[in-house]
């Protein structure tokens, strides 16, 4: 983009063309975009001072008594005006922001696009030069204060947000959806009727009087309370999230990794989520209109709870194996069906769905919670890893042969591939070899396991008005799923590596991914042998290339003999860091998780 000669004055242009008072507008124009490259120079800079936890001079107090007590109150008032300072500057930014696309939309209406462009080149050039010389003056600030600086390689904005709809996005409807689905508008009017609402839901067990006691507070909160001034979203946003939700033909839903929010045409979505349902191997369609299972499910696990409350424990006949309490928070009152969606899998060919069924407020939910309380403990963790830095603990400096590969295996749809026959085998057998169980809970074995049946086998949800129920594998989002998946996986490679005759050198697992190390000649030998522990659990293969494999958020790389570990992100991640002032305040702390994770990866 060439820059205007200096000697030419655009401003004394538009005074002459259309008047001192339009000239003003520009002059305003650029004083506000300069001032707005400042706010954010500021901003960069009181993060980095956050994140290197050094206080600015200017926020340093001597307490009027002097004390250890004085200096700490004081220290840490200033931690918190450097908080404010930061977001006072997010919101003087906003308004900012605001108030240039007011003066642009004047501007672009008076004088010709020529003129326009030109006045564009000019501050934006002189942006650009103040941008430089505050940038500058803050690193040598930070440089003498000892502070490192940052830099921001992770983040992609144009890797937010994923259009796949026939829909052309504005530039404020991708910026308005850039932050993320969990971004919280500031209300224009306190929520009152929301708030008494979860208020009396949360007091519901507590006595008359300290009912009375809360509600009293509440009411005094309320009464003087006001919306925020200061909105966190342009009314340019605000009204392209009203055109997004009213628009019929399009949906937009997280994608299934990464935490891109993706925009699909609602027909695509409806004729995936269709074909996952149309598996009659997994799914069945309750075609019966009259026949809601929500409510029989419901009174048939209170049935199961209430025998439950009225049985003596096994170890202590004084003792019931569920107290009230206990009881109390598993019976299912009100329920509502769980729901299903899909998540898209941008990061596979032809974008398919990965299938969740929300069993929130689902009459099973509550026990499903429980059930994990109880069932965890069961699980060995012989070959499974807990996170990725755990994994780069085991694998990292590991010798590796020249006959010797790297393979990583992965199952294909694990939650839905489980038998469920086979899952209550292996829970039985592990319950009855407990020796803790009556340390966390006075429920008998077989109860657990009818309870456990009953979740499992009671997997009822709706979609667009129609109800299904699962009958095939665990419901990804039922809680006691992912535990189930582990004990079976658990079983599975148990099996496989004890009875292979090459089996692996290491094994590591992560849920449904797997890191080994196997002979060469051997590895397809291994795989078929895998495969044939159980015909439902089906692994599919990839070996290292280059000398390197990746494996969650890591790359294992081979390097004179032995194994290296790097970060590596997928081609769907995205450090997504848009979001309120108290998300940006997190900005930091985000980035210096990554550099930490780096570290220890190195």
């Amino acid at each position: 983009m060439s820059i205007p000669d200096c000697s030419f004055s655009i401003f004394s242009l538009i005074s002459s063309r259309h008047g001192s008072h339009i000239a003003k507008i520009a002059r305003d124009l650029e004083r506000k975009s300069l001032n707005i490259v400042k706010q954010k120079e500021h901003l960069t800079f009181n993060h980095a001072l956050k994140r290197a936890q050094i206080l600015p001079k200017s926020l340093r107090f001597n307490p009027p008594v002097k004390c250890k007590e004085g200096f700490k109150i004081t220290k840490k008032a200033g931690w918190s005006f450097l908080k404010l300072r930061i977001q006072s500057s997010h919101q003087r930014i906003k308004q900012l922001d605001e108030q240039c696309s007011d003066l642009v939309r004047k501007l672009s209406s008076i004088i010709s696009q020529e003129h326009f462009d030109t006045l564009s080149k000019v501050i934006s050039h002189n942006a650009n030069k103040l941008k430089e010389k505050v940038k500058n003056r803050h690193s040598r600030k930070l440089t003498d204060m000892g502070a490192f600086v940052t830099e921001d390689p992770y983040v992609d904005k144009n890797r937010w947000v994923i259009n796949l709809s026939n829909r052309q996005l504005s530039e404020h409807e991708t910026s308005a959806l850039q932050n993320g689905l969990n971004f919280a508008t500031t209300p224009k009017t306190v929520p009152t009727s929301r708030i008494v609402a979860n208020v009396e839901s949360g007091i519901y067990n507590l006595s008359g009087s300290a009912k009375a006691t809360i509600r009293a507070s509440v009411v005094n909160i309320l009464k003087n309370s006001k919306p925020e001034a200061t909105q966190n979203i342009t009314r340019q946003q605000r009204a392209a999230v009203q055109s997004l939700q009213q628009d019929p033909s399009i949906t937009v839903v997280p994608a299934d990794k990464g935490k891109a929010v993706v925009v699909m045409d609602m027909a695509e979505y409806r004729e995936k989520v269709h074909t996952l349902l149309s598996d009659e191997n997994t799914y069945t369609k309750i075609t019966d209109k009259r026949r809601n299972p929500t409510s029989r499910v419901e009174k048939d696990l209170n049935k199961l709870l209430s025998d439950i409350k009225s049985s003596s424990s096994t170890h202590d006949q004084n003792v019931k194996q569920m107290d009230p309490k206990t009881h109390q928070r598993l019976h299912s009152t009100d329920a509502t069906p769980a729901s299903f969606y899909g998540l898209p899998k941008i990061h596979k060919p032809g974008i398919p769905l990965r299938p969740i069924t929300s069993c929130i407020n689902a009459p099973t939910y509550n026990v499903s919670r429980h059930l994990v309380s109880i069932l965890s403990p069961l699980l060995e963790e012989k070959y499974s890893v807990t996170n990725s830095v755990v994994f780069a603990q085991h694998v990292k400096d590991q010798p590796i042969a020249e006959d010797e590969i790297m393979v990583s295996f992965d199952v294909v749809a694990l939650f839905t591939s489980i038998p469920v026959d086979l899952a209550l085998q292996i829970v039985r057998e592990k319950l009855q070899q407990d020796v803790t169980l009556t340390e966390r809970t006075d429920i008998s074995v077989t109860n657990i396991m009818k309870l456990l049946e009953f979740v499992l086998k009671n997997s009822f949800f709706t979609y667009e008005q129609e109800h299904y129920q699962q009958t095939f594998g665990c419901a990804m989002g039922s809680p006691v799923s992912a535990t189930i998946a582990n004990l079976v996986m658990e079983y599975v490679e148990e099996r496989a590596i004890s009875t292979a005759t090459h089996p692996p050198r290491w094994w590591y697992r992560y849920v449904d991914d797997s890191h080994a190390c196997l002979k060469k000649d051997y590895v397809q030998e291994f795989h078929d042998h895998l495969n044939s522990v159980n015909a439902n659990i089906q692994f599919t293969k990839e070996v290292e290339q280059g000398n390197k494999l990746s494996f969650l958020d890591t790359t294992t790389t081979r390097v004179r003999g032995r194994i290296q570990v790097s970060v590596y992100r997928k081609p769907t991640h995205m450090l997504n860091l848009s979001g309120t002032a108290e998300k940006e305040n997190r900005k930091p702390e985000t980035l210096e998780n990554e550099a930490r994770r780096r570290r220890r990866f190195a």
